[in-house]
């Protein structure tokens, strides 16, 4: 059996409800239901505004949560690989390697920039003055990819033509959008909806396209890699890890590790951070990473409040009790020292992840930086490891466990 590598902090939080299939993104297994999705629809002229409705709390698994252990693992297994910022060229090449490995495919994706969405010829969305939103999107080569869908979304993903688009479900209901449609991206592209696959199928992703496609509409970046594991599990990723001669570092995961194989998987996926908070449509801002969001949504959902150790916050409106839960309980653990206020970096910032990269969490008012001057980006980390265990025990994902370290992040993942 293989033994899960992470900790126990918020077991039983992130996983109650899930279904035997939840972490499968693969039809070698039984097929699951896509994750509940909400009620209500972004329905937007210019800008667009969305209040979420209630939904269940998390589709995603931090790095220090395992699997459920009362679960056995459907095989054949797959086994998801990717690197920060895209694949190297050698990880195809490495797996392709590996004699415990079968059949595998490599997902491209990039965000979409779309403008206008109609449900059949009805328009749901209609964005000028340079609004739009913007939906995670994977482009695949479908006859490879199809064998890792549910069974029931493998002839519509294999029968992806140029200029089509499956929407995963949790999309559609975010879009309004039952079954077909089009989308209308900023190129002047438009893309036909030919119909609606369960999140799992879609990778936890809000639109596939095909390869073809998807390299027309500069979807280009590789982010992952499935692939079928023939052995045993431990095996195959060692044997991976050493076929993978690249100092660059490396993500394995395995089904049932994650409930969606995807890159990113440590965080809530955009469908689900949408779903729960509220989709917005925005804007750029020339030549920085800052965006400008409808500024009727943030009026509706970002707050300002007063919390213990930091003082003023600005945060969403659903995620400002949780911080002020936190931050409450590190002064009853006599803990708030751990803490530098001089050191908070915000939690509502309307901004990118980096330049042309997908929208930070941030965004949305669901992330708070604590002591970012001695924690940067991508290096060493000095948090005090009482803290962490506060936060994610609080529901919150740490950024010190991702690829590239950003140790004074931490993000909601989950409610306790």
């Amino acid at each position: 059996m293989r033994k899960i590598r992470f900790g126990l902090t918020l077991l039983g939080l992130v996983f109650a409800g899930l279904a035997v299939g939840f972490g499968v993104t693969s039809a070698f297994t039984t097929p699951s239901d896509p994750a509940p999705a909400p009620t209500e629809s972004t329905t937007s002229t210019t800008p667009t505004t969305s209040t979420a409705p209630p939904i269940p709390t998390s589709t995603a698994v931090p790095p220090s949560t395992p699997a459920p252990t009362t679960t056995a693992a459907p095989t054949p297994l797959v086994m998801l690989a990717w690197t920060a910022g895209g694949l190297p060229p050698d990880l195809a090449e490495a797996v392709e390697s590996v004699g415990e490995l079968g059949a595998f495919t490599s997902v491209h994706g990039e965000p979409a920039p779309v403008v206008a969405a109609y449900d059949g010829d009805e328009p749901v969305m209609n964005l000028t003055d340079g609004y739009r939103v913007e939906l995670d999107s994977i482009s695949v080569d479908p006859g490879e990819y199809a064998p890792f869908a549910d069974a029931e979304d493998q002839a519509a993903i294999r029968a992806l033509q140029e200029g089509e688009a499956l929407l995963t479900a949790t999309s559609a209901q975010l879009r309004s959008i039952v079954d077909t449609g089009s989308l209308v991206l900023t190129q002047g592209r438009t893309l036909q909806i030919v119909g609606v696959i369960s999140d799992q199928s879609g990778a936890g992703a809000e639109l596939v396209v095909s390869r073809q496609t998807g390299d027309k509409l500069g979807f280009t970046t590789p982010r992952f890699i499935l692939s079928e594991i023939l052995g045993n599990p431990d095996l195959a990723e060692l044997a991976l890890r050493e076929a993978f001669d690249n100092p660059v570092p490396l993500r394995v995961r395995v089904t049932g590790e994650s409930p969606f194989l995807r890159h990113g998987d440590a965080v809530l996926t955009q469908a689900a951070i949408k779903a729960r908070f509220g989709e917005f449509s925005f804007r750029d801002i020339p030549g920085v990473r800052d965006v400008t969001i409808d500024p009727a949504w943030v009026s509706e959902n970002i707050v300002e409040a007063e919390v213990p150790i930091l003082g003023s916050v600005r945060c969403h409106r659903r995620f400002v009790d949780t911080i002020r839960d936190v931050l409450t309980e590190l002064e009853e653990k006599e803990l708030g020292h751990l803490v530098n206020p001089g050191q908070y970096a915000g939690c509502f910032g309307p901004r990118r992840i980096g330049a042309s990269q997908a929208l930070s969490h941030h965004s949305w008012g669901v992330a708070i930086d604590l002591n970012i001057g001695s924690n940067p980006r991508g290096n060493f980390s000095t948090q005090d490891q009482r803290l962490v265990n506060v936060m994610e025990g609080a529901g919150l994902a740490w950024g010190g466990h991702w690829l590239i370290p950003d140790p004074g992040h931490y993000e909601f993942i989950t409610e306790r």
